[in-house]
């Protein structure tokens, strides 16, 4: 027979349950098949291992489900004995809230990699399944962004290399270091403010923004390299038009 929770459960449950108009009402059963959704009265009955299986656990919304019981049960799927995947399974009833909000109730079953990939289906074996699927996708989700991000840090140090080894401005141009500094390690600012307040030479800030580039991301890897665009652009017609006011002088002498 269901029994009515106690305050404090009662309190756990309705913070990680999809609330409605009418408060919840919360009751334990004993039984993990007695567990359910009462929508016309309102109750929601929860197994008396929900607050370590589940809430405890960190299990009260997977998947948009949000359980009231869930049964550990062992591995419906024979793998090689070569299969190094690891899937936990659980026999559930949850209160499933879909489209628009609406809620049902559903039993199936949820399986859990040890990566952490789950998945909900009507049968153990389903799930398994899925939830292997969801792994596998995972580790080529995570391969694909390596080797992009591989490529992303080789073009644009390719870049940088590229315009220093081409350097058309005087190597005693100097840029403030307040320019650069939410881009550089705390020790390197350290070491730039040596160069004292005419700033630091522009050559030297480009170096660095080669050994940069792997530990920045996508938004602040564009900053920097805008930021240097405009420094350079300023160095060259700074040399473009100092080269040119001597070579004026030069014709006025002649």
């Amino acid at each position: 027979m269901p029994a009515l929770a106690d305050g404090k459960l009662a309190t756990l449950v309705r913070q990680v349950m999809p609330p409605r108009a009418q408060e919840w009402t919360v009751q334990v059963v004993t039984d993990h098949k007695d567990a359910c959704v009462m929508f016309n009265r309102n109750v929601l009955r929860v197994h008396w291992t929900w607050p370590t299986a589940v809430h405890a656990a960190g299990m009260h919304s997977i998947l948009d489900h949000h359980p009231l019981s869930l049964k550990k049960i062992p591995s419906q799927i024979l793998r090689g004995l070569s299969s190094r995947t690891v899937v936990d399974v659980w026999q559930a009833c949850t209160v499933k809230k879909g489209y628009k909000g609406r809620l049902s109730e559903k039993r199936g079953f949820f399986a859990c990699t040890a990566s952490g990939q789950f998945a909900f289906a009507s049968n153990a074996a389903a799930a398994e399944l899925d939830a292997l699927r969801a792994a596998r996708r995972s580790i080529y989700e995570r391969s694909r962004q390596v080797r992009a991000r591989s490529k992303r840090d080789e073009d644009y140090q390719g870049l940088l290399t590229k315009r220093l080894s081409g350097r058309k401005y005087d190597g005693a141009y100097r840029v403030p270091l307040s320019n650069y500094e939410r881009w550089l390690p705390k020790d390197m600012t350290e070491a730039f403010k040596l160069y004292g307040e005419e700033g630091v030479p522009l050559l030297a800030i480009e170096g660095e923004a080669f050994d940069l580039v792997p530990s920045l991301n996508d938004h602040d890897l564009a900053d920097l390299v805008y930021q240097l665009d405009c420094d350079v652009q300023r160095a060259q017609t700074e040399t473009d038009d100092r080269l040119i006011d001597q070579a004026l002088t030069r014709l006025a002498d002649l």
